[in-house]
């Protein structure tokens, strides 16, 4: 199978791709019926980034999660960046990525992001693609989130994998936000802002929804409404096709 993202980020999961493991993040994209999630997955990050780009100028990339390669190749596309370090657990994303036609200023290393998130040295943009990620995991990854917070980088990109659902969980999800309920979409979106300004001094300039939600996080001194951006389904399927 051949993907494109966006009409130029092409990517070539080759016959020999090995999908056989299933806690593989390929096998989740080659699974049947997937392939709309991989799509809005695609929208939503390459209109997060391109949002990015328009806000500042990023040269050095620290990416964990490095999955399929969409983010990749999306960021790699929008900013060329000088460096652009990405990390990845699973050994056949690792050779996946590999086969890539990324530029050759990537080092792609096997690692766990809870050590690699915690390690990482300063990037202009810290790409945190967690492959599942809601509130409630936020105790889980506290320390690295801390980190990458704490380099103080121009952007923090975070993925919020069950987004979906968060109309099934409003106290659940609420609760590490220091909320009592989310009760809608914007209570959601601003409770994250409202903690990751008073922690780290970084607020959500923009969200990207559809099935999940990506987060844009730029430095902050006060609390604004961020802009919230649906993509829908045909968007979605237009950004991202394949044969």
């Amino acid at each position: 199978m051949k993907a494109l993202i966006a009409g130029s980020v092409m990517l070539d999961f080759t016959d020999e791709t090995d999908v056989s493991n299933q806690a593989s993040y390929l096998h989740w994209v080659f699974k049947k019926g997937n392939f709309a999630y991989v799509q809005a997955h695609a929208a939503r990050q390459f209109n997060m980034l391109k949002r990015l780009k328009a806000l500042a100028n990023i040269e050095t990339i620290q990416e964990f999660f490095g999955g399929a390669g969409m983010g990749t190749g999306i960021a790699q596309r929008l900013f060329r960046p000088k460096e652009h370090y990405v990390y990845e657990l699973d050994a056949g994303c690792v050779t996946h990525l590999q086969q890539q036609r990324f530029s050759s200023n990537i080092v792609l290393q096997q690692g766990d992001a809870k050590d690699t998130m915690l390690t990482a040295p300063y990037a202009d943009l810290m790409y945190c693609d967690f492959a599942l990620f809601n509130p409630t995991h936020i105790p889980e990854w506290q320390l690295q989130i801390d980190h990458i917070f704490g380099l103080k980088p121009k952007a923090v990109c975070m993925n919020d994998t069950s987004f979906w659902s968060r109309h099934l969980h409003k106290t659940t999800f609420a609760k590490p936000l220091n909320k009592d309920v989310l009760s809608s979409t914007k209570d959601y979106v601003m409770a994250y802002s409202e903690k990751m300004l008073q922690d780290y001094g970084y607020a959500v300039d923009s969200v990207y929804i559809h099935r999940g939600a990506s987060f844009l996080y730029m430095p902050a001194s006060t609390l604004s409404t961020p802009t919230i951006h649906p993509i829908h389904k045909q968007e979605a399927e237009e950004m991202m096709v394949a044969w």
